[in-house]
């Protein structure tokens, strides 16, 4: 029988029982192995980072294998298939004419002021970042490890943008569909203070996101509109919360600087 770990998690007040299989959860992380590493991996090499025996190891890469997710290069060691990208496509052209217009922006403005940037869209009410650009300053916020796995909407000030341009409705949605997670004091998971978030982002124009996602990062964003006028995502940056505690970024002036590569963005869209 397939080995099961069930796992309680709370959500809106109620208890509810979450299921993880084990031998899926082996089969990604062996995928997010191959992907990380700057090299074809060996399957002792695999195994050693799961931790797992060389014969569980060897069964999960063949599966892979023969369903197209892992291949072999010439020194038969294993690299992502074509099954990966294929997965992938439908993503990349969904937001293929986003980025071909918003790269050469993200790249100006992340060496213009040294702070990583980034363009968000949302993707089935996830966070999408459609084209990303690290700062070239002496301080820069490089990406965690887990911050691929972790999008979420209310942890990000370009998440937070749209939340504010879909409305509370749309958030009170992702408290139901999605497992929000608090992650520090400042972490927004109810309602009620969303509310005053989305109330400030229309009065400034700008959201801002201190120290949510964790105590030494801030975020300033602002949303980007199309010709027409329709909401399309949100251009960011972050960088050390120090920065804004110390007044080396000023919120309001760097909104101003992000607005005005909004609408050159929204002259090409």
């Amino acid at each position: 029988m397939q080995k099961r770990h069930p796992k309680i998690n709370k959500h809106n007040g109620n208890f509810m029982v979450t299921t993880r299989i084990q031998s899926i959860d082996r089969a990604l992380s062996v995928l997010e192995i191959v992907s990380e590493s700057s090299h074809s991996l060996h399957p002792t090499e695999i195994a050693g980072q799961l931790q797992l025996p060389l014969a569980t190891t060897h069964n999960i890469i063949r599966s892979l294998y023969f369903r197209g997710y892992l291949s072999q290069d010439k020194t038969r060691k294993y690299v992502l298939g074509h099954k990966c990208f294929q997965l992938q496509i439908p993503l990349t052209e969904h937001f293929a004419h986003l980025k071909s217009i918003t790269h050469k922006y993200v790249e100006e403005l992340a060496d213009k002021t040294g702070d990583t940037t980034a363009v968000g869209c949302e993707y089935n009410m996830d966070l999408h970042y459609v084209t990303y650009s690290l700062g070239a300053g002496e301080i820069i916020i490089q990406p965690r490890k887990d911050d691929a796995n972790e999008q979420s909407m209310h942890i990000s000030a370009t998440g937070k943008v749209i939340i504010a341009c879909n409305g509370i409705d749309y958030f009170k949605e992702l408290l139901k569909m999605k497992k929000i997670k608090k992650y520090t004091d400042a972490t927004i998971v109810d309602a009620g203070k969303m509310q005053q978030q989305i109330d400030f982002f229309k009065e400034k124009g700008f959201m801002l996101c201190y120290k949510e996602r964790v105590n030494e990062i801030a975020a300033i964003a602002v949303a980007i509109y199309d010709k027409d006028n329709s909401f399309v995502g949100a251009i960011g940056q972050n960088f050390p919360a120090f920065f804004i505690d110390s007044k080396i970024v000023i919120p309001e002036e760097r909104a101003e600087l992000l607005k005005k590569y909004a609408d050159k963005i929204k002259d090409e869209l």
